[in-house]
């Protein structure tokens, strides 16, 4: 047979299939099945194998659903199918045996026929049991616990006999609330109970009924001889329980509770006390004392006890409307206290004054401070007013207030220095008070301010009410109140031309510093206040003229209106005086060299200076030696040495002119910015310039340091001459002196010898390539020479291009900086230069000193202007060890003021500074020797004269 698997699956999956559950296989009639796909490819097989399988069942409906496999040798294919079988009871169930149901299935396929049977289980029936109470009891059940019954049955269908176990409900508590009960209680709930019974548990019930919920730690109430138990206070509430006991024999106890109300209470007595004040308690809480309840008793703590540290007690009776007691008595405790009063106390009367003191509804101790500034620091007291309180009594000397609770008067015990040793504290507390009181307006200034106002109108400006202000007073009490220190006014925001408002300020006259009140006034334009001002001032120095401008304007801050109809007027002032210059009215020039009359002079500055110049010396057959010394007075010169010819003098000893050098005194400017202004110095006796400069301080000296004669060549000579100043008797002066070494021959012969051997350049002068002193060299490096000779030995200071150096080891000394010594002068030096154009104050091993021209200048003393602050300088160091008040005397060019002075330094500072025992009066740095009236100081006014105060007024 030849089947194709796609027609197969179609018919198999409408297929019903018949009831079973066991499998089968069905074959067809053995004959070749041809299977084949959709008719492209197939597959022969010698069989067709089905399986059926019976997945479900239902005997209603006489259903079977059975699973469908079958092979072609190559897959397997699975098919459900669901089709009515044909059923046939083999075998019918009983009531203890299943019976058998046999269900046939058939399918025919084109013309070929498979059929499956199968059989499936009736289930037995069971016994059908008759009626019956017959049991034995296998477990009992209990109040709590179900039990087990076994019943015999006989089947009405086979006749066959047997037991089946049933469970019986718990039974439950029996409970007969009729009958017998006993009373228990809490002793908690105002019964009197039997604390020598057991404890016991009980479950509550409610008109017979179990409510869910126990109570335990009951114990039997005591009864009276009525039977009712005991309450222990019958004026209130009473709570007790009837316990009954299950009748099953269980123990387990029902409670059913009984409330008792409060009887009701008409008054009450006290009929007994203990530990007591006997003398206090005699008027109010005595034995006998009626009372309608207890909330009328005094309460605790009013109570004054025999000792204040031990508890006492008071017992009540209650009695009905009847005057009937009432069951039992009541005993109330007293508890240890203190009979405390609160007291407030202060350290001063003032402070006491000032203070108004309560008690607040809840008895807190109120202290309100009337002032309106001042805070008040007070200690709260609790005293113990009982009378034999043990607390010790401690003496006071301050100042109390008691309030009276019931009056709230306020009693003050002034106790002043007496002492009061009554006291028995409890506790302190240290409180403040803020101040709480007003301020006070100064009303004179009020009123006279409204009546500026008020008269002046729209011609009120703010000059109107600053004047007011500024020159109005009041007296109060004796005391002068100025206007100006109670009342302050806001910036002017008027102008000339334009209105505006003003604040005023008026401040607290008690206090003096806080706001009393505030109110602003409308002010109206000013107008301009014209009047000539000088403007464009240019200071005078000593180096220039200064001048001035005049102009007709207005005055007024930030206004600035100039009135240009009216010509400018411009003034010249003439310049000052140098400090080496006596007056200005010879009209000299910067170099002061036209030998006009006498106006500069050496005698006005304190330091001279020394300068060398000349390239050679010619000595008359070795005149000079080492340590010689030459004076102006070996020479006799007058004629013109060299360029510049102010002060020099010769100081060689050739007839040559050329053939010597020179030497030269002078004094500087301190006061000029750029290069100061020189004064030389001519010796009279050299008879040079004598109409002009004539020394009277002193004379030049010259000293030979060194000297080297030249060699057969005529070459290789030197000599280092240093020129300092002889100084008069009884003249202080400080000299720095100038060194410098130059070409030196023995004789004008060997000088001229060397003259005529001079090859090496066009000069006739030997030595015109001869280096000499301080020299550039080709490699940048400063070099210092001795007749072409480098001295690496060479150690000094030396002149070069008009500046001083410092020379170590024949060079520049860059490494010398700040104040260096050397030949008993301190010069200031950065980089191995005298700084010469500094004059100020520089710093050296933690101090500071004063350098005028890069020279410490010890002949310096008094103020020294340095980076904007102001230092004391006493011979050229400042006194960072001073403090104090210093005046600067006119004797060394102060202005005779004193100055507060701090580490040496002015401090701009305003206050009261105390000076030498005495206090004075400092305004900005400065006293204020203008200052004559009061002060205010630590609390206290004094009187103030001439800036210093003096006796204490308030």
């Amino acid at each position: 047979m030849k089947l194709k698997r796609t027609k197969f699956a179609a018919l198999a999956l409408t297929a019903l299939m018949a009831v079973g559950a066991t499998s089968l296989v069905a074959s067809a009639d053995g004959t070749t099945v041809a299977a084949t796909t959709s008719g492209t490819n197939t597959t022969t097989v010698a069989s067709v194998a089905v399986t059926f399988y019976a997945t479900s069942t239902d005997l209603t409906n006489d259903m079977v659903t059975y699973t469908v496999s079958y092979t072609d040798g190559t897959d397997d294919l699975t098919v459900n199918l669901e089709h009515a079988a044909t059923l046939t009871t083999t075998t019918a169930a009983t009531c203890t045996a299943d019976g058998v149901l046999t269900a046939t299935y058939k399918v025919t396929l084109d013309s070929n026929t498979w059929t499956a049977t199968t059989t499936v289980a009736i289930p037995k029936t069971g016994h059908t049991k008759n009626d019956s109470d017959v049991y034995e009891v296998k477990t009992a059940p209990t109040c709590t616990t179900s039990g087990v019954y076994v019943y015999t049955y006989t089947c009405t269908v086979c006749g066959s006999v047997y037991t089946q176990e049933v469970e019986v409900p718990a039974t439950g508590h029996d409970y007969d609330f009729s009958g017998d009960y006993t009373y228990y209680a809490l002793s908690s709930d105002n019964v009197t109970v039997d604390s020598s019974s057991t404890a016991i548990s009980a479950n509550i019930y409610a008109s017979g009924v179990a409510t869910g919920s126990s109570i335990s730690g009951l114990q039997v109430a005591k009864t009276n001889s009525d039977g009712s138990p005991v309450i222990t206070d019958t004026t209130q509430a009473a709570t007790y329980y009837k316990v009954y006991t299950c009748a099953n024999g269980c123990g387990v106890k029902a409670a059913v509770e009984v409330t008792i109300p409060a009887s009701t209470v008409s008054y009450i007595v006290i009929v007994g006390e203990s530990g007591l004040n006997d003398a206090t308690i005699t008027s109010y809480i005595k034995a006998g004392t009626k009372f309608e309840s207890e909330s009328q008793l005094p309460d605790n703590d009013d109570i004054e006890l025999a000792n204040c540290t031990v508890d006492g007690s008071i017992t009540i009776a209650y009695y009905d409307s009847n005057g009937v007691a009432l069951q039992g008595t009541k005993k109330i405790t007293i508890t240890a206290h203190h009979m405390e009063q609160k007291v407030a106390v202060f350290s001063s009367q003032s402070d006491m004054n000032m203070c108004t003191v309560k008690l607040d509804s809840s008895g807190n101790l109120v202290v309100t401070n009337n002032s309106c500034y001042l805070t008040v620091t007070y200690v709260e007291q609790v005293e113990c007013t009982a009378a034999n309180c043990p607390l010790t009594t401690t003496c006071s000397a301050k100042y109390e207030k008691d309030p009276n609770v019931s009056t709230n008067y306020i009693s003050v015990d002034y106790l002043n220095s007496v002492d009061n040793c009554s006291d028995k504290v409890v506790s302190t507390e240290t409180k403040t008070a803020a101040p709480s009181g007003s301020h006070s307006v100064l009303g004179a200034a009020k009123d006279d301010i409204a009546a500026l106002v008020k008269s002046e109108g729209t011609d009120l400006t703010y000059e109107d009410l600053s004047s007011l202000i500024s020159k109005g007073t009041t007296t109060i009490s004796g005391t002068e109140y100025a206007y100006a220190d109670y009342v302050k006014l806001s910036a002017d925001t008027s102008t000339c031309t334009t209105g505006g408002t003003v604040t005023v300020t008026y401040i607290c006259t008690i206090d003096k510093v806080n706001t009393a009140a505030t109110e602003t006034i409308t002010v109206y334009a000013k107008g301009h206040d014209m009047k000539y001002i000088v403007t464009n001032y240019v200071d005078a120095t000593c180096e220039a003229d200064g001048g001035y401008d005049v102009v007709y304007a207005c005055v007024r801050d930030n206004c600035g209106y100039v009135d240009t109809s009216v010509a400018t007027q411009s003034y010249t002032l003439a310049r000052l005086a140098h400090t080496n210059e006596l007056s200005t009215s010879g009209g000299h020039p910067v170099n002061g060299s036209d030998g006009d009359s006498n106006d500069y002079t050496d005698t006005l500055n304190q330091k001279i200076y020394l300068e060398l110049s000349g390239s050679k010396v010619v000595d008359i057959n070795g005149y000079l030696t080492k340590d010689s010394t030459i004076t102006i007075a070996d020479v006799t010169d007058s004629t013109s040495p060299v360029t510049g010819n102010d002060g020099w003098v010769r100081i060689g000893v050739s007839t040559d002119d050329t053939l010597a050098v020179y030497a030269r005194a002078y004094t500087l400017c301190t006061t000029c910015t750029g290069t100061p202004h020189r004064v030389y110095i001519t010796p009279a006796s050299a008879g040079y310039d004598s109409g002009e400069n004539e020394s009277t301080t002193g004379s030049i000296k010259v000293t030979v340091d060194a000297i080297n004669k030249q060699d057969s060549d005529g070459a290789g000579g030197y000599v280092t001459l240093t020129a300092t100043y002889v100084v008069n008797s009884g003249i202080t002066k400080t000299v720095v002196p100038a060194t410098s070494t130059f070409a030196y021959y023995t004789s004008e012969s060997a000088y001229t010898a060397r003259l005529q051997s001079n090859t090496t350049g066009t000069s006739t002068d030997p030595d015109a390539d001869v280096k000499n002193g301080l020299t550039l060299d080709s490699d940048g490096v400063y070099r210092y020479y001795l007749s072409d000779v480098f001295a690496s030995s060479f150690t000094g200071v030396v002149s070069y291009d008009g500046g001083l150096f410092f020379i170590a080891d024949g060079l520049v000394d860059t490494s010398a900086s700040g104040l260096c010594l050397y030949g008993g002068v301190w010069y200031y030096v950065s980089l191995g230069q005298v700084q010469t154009q500094y004059t100020g104050l520089v710093q050296y091993d933690g101090a500071w000193f004063f350098v005028s021209s890069g020279i410490l200048d010890t002949t310096k003393n008094g103020l020294v202007t340095y980076d904007g602050a102001q230092f004391l300088v006493a011979a050229g160091q400042v006194l960072t060890s001073y403090n104090g008040l210093w005046q600067y005397s006119s004797t060394i060019g102060g202005d005779d003021n004193w100055y507060f002075i701090a580490a040496g330094q002015v401090v701009d500072y305003s206050g009261i500074v105390m000076y030498d025992g005495a206090f004075f009066v400092v305004v900005d740095g400065v006293l204020d020797t203008s200052n004559n009236g009061t002060v205010e100081y630590d609390g206290a006014t004094f009187n103030v004269v001439a800036g210093q105060l003096y006796d204490q007024v308030a």
